[in-house]
C-alpha cells in the first residue's frame, strides 16, 4: 500500500482555511494487475495526523508524543513515544552483535569439517537463505541512494478539484512514478502545509536502522516519496501530488487518486484511540 503521495497531498491541502480546525481527505488505490480497490481517509489539523486504511489506522499525536499504528483486523496496537523510537539503536546494535557472534560460530564449525564436506554444508547454508553467513560480513551494506529526477510528460487534468500537470520520476533511470501535480502557489498553499508530516517522519526517525520494522509491512511505503526531500527540490516549485501510478520494473503496480477534499472542524475524539484494543509490542530484544 504506497500512501506516500497520497499523504503529501492530504498534508498540502491541511492548513488552507484560518478558520477550518482540520481538513477530511478521501481517495482511492488500486492495485492494477488484480483490479483490487480500497479506500483510503485522512484527517489532520495542527498537531494530529490520522491515516485509515482497509486494515489498519496510523494516529500520530504530537501533542501527546505518541504513535499508535492499529491492526483493526487483529484488534491490536503498537505504540511509538521518543524513548521507544531511540531504543531501536540499541536494539539494533545488541542484534547485529548476536549475528556476528553466530557467524563466527558457524564458520568455525565450518572449518572443522573435511575439506570433502565443507562445500556440501556451504550449499545447503545457501539453499536456506543463509549464505551470506558464510562471508565476512552477515549483513550486506546499505545500497546507495538511489538517483531521482523528475521531468514534465505533458498533458494535464483536474482531480479533487485542482487542475494538475503530468510529470515522470525515475529512479537510477528506470521510471518509478507518473505523478499529476498541481502547484501550491495556484490553490493558495505554503510549504508551512508540510508541517504535520515533517514532525511526524522526524518523530520516528527515517534514519534509524531499525526504521523499516517500525511500520507495518503495507505502510512501508508510506516514506517513499517523502524520501524526495522535498518534491519542490526537484521540481523547483512547491506542488500538491494529486495522483500518482507506481511503476516496478517498468510495469505499473498501484494507482492511487483523490477524490475529495473536505475543509470542516475534526472532532477531537477522531484522534483517540479506539477502545477494545489489545496492546503489543513491535520487537522483543535477542538474547
Amino acid at each position: 500500500m504506497k500512501l506516500g503521495p497520497f499523504i503529501v497531498g492530504a498534508a498540502l491541502l491541511a492548513s488552507t482555511g484560518g478558520a477550518m480546525a482540520g481538513v477530511a481527505v478521501n481517495g482511492t488505490e488500486t492495485w492494477v494487475a488484480s483490479g483490487q480497490t480500497q479506500a483510503l481517509a485522512i484527517v489532520i489539523d495542527d498537531e494530529r495526523l490520522k491515516v485509515t486504511t482497509q486494515d489498519h489506522i496510523l494516529i500520530y499525536r504530537a501533542d501527546l508524543e505518541r504513535m499508535w499504528m492499529i491492526e483493526t483486523s487483529q484488534k491490536t496496537y503498537v505504540e511509538l513515544s521518543p524513548e521507544k523510537v531511540r531504543s531501536f539503536d540499541a536494539f539494533a546494535a545488541k542484534a547485529q552483535g548476536a549475528l556476528a557472534e553466530y557467524q563466527a560460530r558457524l564458520k568455525e564449525q565450518l572449518a572443522r569439517l573435511p575439506a570433502a564436506q565443507r562445500p556440501m554444508m556451504e550449499q545447503m547454508l545457501v539453499a536456506r537463505g543463509l549464505g551470506g553467513l558464510i562471508g565476512d560480513s552477515p549483513v550486506p551494506p546499505a545500497p546507495p541512494p538511489p538517483q531521482v529526477s523528475i521531468a514534465k510528460a505533458g498533458g494535464g487534468k483536474t482531480v479533487a478539484g485542482l487542475p494538475c500537470e503530468n510529470y515522470d520520476k525515475t529512479e537510477n533511470g528506470q521510471k518509478s512514478d507518473e505523478i499529476c501535480v498541481a502547484p501550491m502557489r495556484g490553490g493558495g498553499f505554503s510549504q508551512g502545509d508540510f508541517q504535520m508530516l515533517d514532525r511526524m517522519w522526524s518523530f520516528v526517525g527515517s534514519d534509524n536502522p531499525m526504521y523499516p520494522q517500525m511500520m507495518f509491512s503495507t505502510m512501508l511505503r508510506l516514506n517513499d516519496f517523502l524520501r524526495w526531500n522535498g518534491m519542490d527540490n526537484l521540481l523547483g516549485f512547491p506542488a500538491i501530488p494529486l495522483e500518482t501510478t507506481s511503476y516496478y520494473q517498468g510495469r505499473p503496480v498501484v494507482h492511487q487518486i483523490l477524490t475529495s477534499v473536505e475543509h470542516r472542524a475534526i472532532p477531537a475524539g477522531e484522534f483517540e484511540l479506539p477502545a477494545g484494543l489489545t496492546k503489543r509490542e513491535l520487537f522483543t530484544s535477542p538474547p
